[in-house]
């Protein structure tokens, strides 16, 4: 009980600082939500991003996807990119990855990241 109400402030907090900057920046460069910056070509890769806590669930080789759709893999880049801005919205949100998943915690780095990426495009 304690940890999902622990989980849900960093949640909300997380939502109150980026949310604001995601909206206003859009893919501009503008937004400074996790150090990327879109303009100068600071945004993170696909691949420098710790997806470990969403291949636990979105992943083509998952064990227990958890009912994660099966068209939606995070060891592929098609399969992320098409779906990067809600995935940035589900992270921002506090929905991905859920409380009741038994796999790895996003760290604070790897939600910055994540929306940073999808804020720039997704890129590869």
């Amino acid at each position: 009980m304690r940890r999902t109400a622990l989980v849900t402030l960093k949640h909300l907090a997380l939502t109150l600082v980026f949310a604001p900057a995601l909206v206003l920046a859009g893919c501009d460069g503008g937004g400074d939500t996790g150090g990327g910056d879109c303009a100068n070509g600071d945004a993170p890769s696909f691949t420098s991003i710790d997806w470990s806590s969403c291949t636990h669930c979105h992943s083509s080789s998952a064990a227990d996807r958890q009912a994660a759709p099966v068209d939606l893999n995070y060891d592929d880049y098609n399969s992320a990119s098409a779906k990067g801005t809600r995935t940035a919205e589900r992270v921002m949100d506090g929905t991905m990855p859920p409380t009741t998943s038994d796999g790895p915690a996003l760290s604070a780095e790897a939600e910055a990241q994540i929306i940073d990426w999808s804020q720039c495009g997704t890129p590869q």
